[in-house]
């Protein structure tokens, strides 16, 4: 793979996860608070969404992972460690 591609890989991922621009796959949440939450999330997050897509199956990890951008998406700066516990 190309090293720009490598890069970009992330983003493409995060892209296709994140909905279309005026479609998004978030209630409420467009394509701006799903990459403000992006920003929010530690490096590990970007790594989850090269990952995905590698494997049939999701890696605890990665899935933890989503699970923290999820948070972020929902709970800016929140601590919560599991999506059950957020009351939306």
């Amino acid at each position: 793979m190309h090293w720009a591609q490598q890069r970009l890989k992330p983003y493409q991922n995060f892209m296709l996860f994140s909905g279309a621009d005026t479609t998004g796959r978030f209630a409420g949440k467009g394509k701006l608070s799903c990459w403000q939450a992006l920003s929010r999330c530690p490096a590990v997050v970007v790594s989850a969404f090269v990952a995905l897509g590698t494997s049939e199956e999701l890696k605890p990890d990665t899935e933890s992972a989503i699970e923290t951008f999820v948070r972020q998406l929902y709970e800016p700066g929140t601590t919560v460690v599991d999506v059950a516990e957020l009351s939306f």
